[in-house]
């Protein structure tokens, strides 16, 4: 298992790599950088090309992985902002692991600042977190940092 999870450390080290964008990087940039590292991992990523008919704010992104974890990622770009109904849904989905993520920690600080109820994470936090999740658990603290 640990030569499992070595392989997929340095698949996504790679990912970071190939997908690395000057910044600012733009939402689609990090969008598709949180796909590929996704897969490299062997888990599902789901977005709604046309959400017409869908209820407004759900998280760009839901990933479910084999051992049964499920991240909703809200994705901005530098200068996107969470809407009330995005911090509703993520706030909602919070016990299921819910964060915006943002290109910089500027652009995090700056969400806290705003709707400190939803967790905020740059995108090479993310990368860490879905590599190696820390203290994983449904039922944690919105507060606690995933």
């Amino acid at each position: 298992m640990a030569r499992r999870d070595a392989s997929a450390a340095r698949t996504v080290g790679r990912v970071m790599t190939a997908t690395a964008h000057p910044r600012p990087a733009t939402e689609a940039q990090i969008q598709r950088g949180l796909i590929d590292a996704v897969a490299a991992l062997g888990a599902k990523s789901y977005h709604t090309t046309y959400s017409v008919g869908s209820d407004r704010g759900y998280p760009d992104l839901t990933i479910s992985f084999p051992d049964g974890r499920v991240l909703f990622l809200e994705v901005k770009g530098p200068k996107g902002v969470v809407s009330p109904a995005q911090a509703e849904w993520l706030e909602c989905l919070g016990g299921s692991r819910a964060w915006a993520v943002w290109p910089d920690d500027d652009r995090v600080a700056s969400g806290r600042r705003r709707w400190p109820t939803v967790v905020h994470l740059t995108y090479e936090q993310t990368l860490e977190e879905l590599v190696e999740p820390r203290n994983w658990n449904p039922y944690a603290s919105k507060e606690a940092t995933p």
